[in-house]
């Protein structure tokens, strides 16, 4: 059995299965209705933005079989990534692969294999080892294609409704990477550079991805450059749409200003959700 390893440092999250378990219950809003089928988490480090992550796992669906994960850090040009472990190592313990599932989604869309250490999946797993402890789970990584990245949400419904597997699909993309660090800084520094990246840029992403559009979400990253994976964004909305899973909420936003970041270098983060119901407006 080849299970794939933990690649990220302790900076990421945390070593040891206590230390996940009980960041993630002082992180619980508590009462919130777990009747989301998919959602748009963040992916840095726990510090940064764990908190929005776990605030879209804990409104999930309960009745799952598979965790479908999404992540990025890939161009437009790039294929869609599979990992093929049989499983996955977590703090909590190994998370088996469903590679039933992911051989059928291979059917409807081509995959190459993920050979690559990246965060963008990596720092959701103890996530999903806690609020899903009996799933399996599925390990992709999309480009921000405007055909591919829809096609494969579509190919993820369809495979999972012709197994009869009960899925939730995440996204996983941060949003605006704003200031020096990131050689990106059009609006220069300080409070008017901060509002602009809230306001304007990632404000504009957000109500794409509320609109349930995912190709204007990925065209909204490459001009404006408001996320870095919003390919992942763009699949989990194809899946949840094909589902019925029309209604969008922005549990909250953030930067990671707000958890103690530099203000002149800092990153948007949002987290969203998608239950059952129309398109929102």
């Amino acid at each position: 059995m080849k299970i794939r390893s933990r690649s990220l440092s302790s900076g990421w999250y945390p070593e040891g299965k206590d230390e996940v378990e009980a960041t993630i219950r002082s992180w619980l809003a508590g009462g919130a209705p777990r009747t989301a089928g998919g959602g748009i988490v963040p992916h840095a480090g726990w510090f940064s933005s764990g908190r929005l992550a776990c605030r879209v796992f804990e409104r999930l669906n309960t009745d799952v079989d598979t965790v479908v994960v999404c992540g990025g850090h890939l161009a437009s040009r790039h294929p869609i990534l599979a990992a093929r472990e049989d499983g996955f190592a977590t703090p909590q313990g190994t998370i088996e692969a469903d590679l039933e599932l992911l051989s059928r989604i291979g059917e409807a869309v081509e995959l190459s294999d993920d050979r690559f250490s990246d965060n963008s999946v990596e720092v959701q797993l103890p996530f999903v080892g806690h609020f899903f402890p009996k799933a399996k789970l599925v390990w992709l990584r999309v480009p921000p294609d405007t055909v591919r990245a829809p096609a494969l949400g579509l190919a993820i419904r369809e495979a999972s409704s012709s197994l009869g597997r009960k899925i939730a699909v995440v996204g996983a993309t941060d949003l605006t990477h704003y200031g020096e660090n990131y050689g990106f800084s059009p609006k220069g520094t300080g409070k008017k550079a901060e509002a602009w990246v809230r306001d304007e840029n990632d404000a504009a992403i957000v109500a794409a991805f509320l609109k349930s559009d995912g190709e204007e979400a990925i065209r909204l990253a490459e001009t404006t450059l408001s996320a870095c994976s919003a390919g992942a964004a763009a699949a989990c909305i194809a899946f949840c749409s094909a589902s019925g899973m029309g209604r969008a909420e922005l549990v909250e936003y953030a930067t990671s200003i707000d958890s103690g970041g530099p203000s002149d270098s800092f990153v948007g983060y949002a987290a969203v959700t998608y239950s059952a119901g129309p398109t929102t407006p």
